[in-house]
């Protein structure tokens, strides 16, 4: 299952011919898929929301203390529903969403947008992907206080590939 979701930098499906190992994200966890490319191993993996942190710094915190507050989600991803629903699946209050471009560039005017979009939705807090976060350095710093960077973490479902690679590596 090589995604079709496509963006900057991203090679075409022959190119992983090339790989020494495939790893496909974005799998259920109970999935048994074929193959991706006959031949090369290949591993599945899940993005789990894990935590967030204080876009204007401090220390992580679990999501699940944000359940309870009005939250406005915005996202400039591949698939922001997927973040969207990723939030809710954890039990959190979005009370509005803002879907934006793959890779796209926070302006003013965006910045500005995002900023009335939390005021007139009433939510407590904004809460965006760390992708989207290196970028937001046009927030006012009123509302960088009140915007949280979710945090995923990657997990392998099947890793035996992957630690047969690496050992194999490792032993070179």
């Amino acid at each position: 299952m090589l995604s079709d979701l496509s963006g900057l930098l991203r090679e075409p499906k022959a190119a992983a011919k090339r790989a020494d190992l495939i790893i496909q994200t974005r799998c259920p966890s109970d999935s048994a898929s074929a193959p991706p490319v006959y031949g090369i191993p290949f591993c599945n993996a899940r993005h789990e929301l894990y935590d967030c942190i204080p876009l204007s710094g401090g220390e992580s915190f679990p999501l699940g203390i944000m359940q309870g507050q009005k939250l406005l989600a915005f996202a400039g991803i591949a698939d922001p529903q997927a973040f969207f629903d990723g939030l809710q699946e954890e039990g959190l209050n979005i009370v509005s969403t803002i879907a934006l471009p793959d890779h796209v560039s926070y302006d003013s005017k965006l910045s500005n947008s995002i900023v009335e979009a939390f005021h007139s939705s009433h939510a407590d807090y904004a809460i965006t992907t760390e992708k989207d976060g290196v970028k937001l350095k046009r927030l006012s710093q009123a509302f960088m206080g009140k915007t949280l960077l979710a945090r995923l973490n990657l997990t392998i479902i099947n890793p035996t590939p992957l630690k047969a690679l690496l050992l194999n590596l490792l032993h070179k």
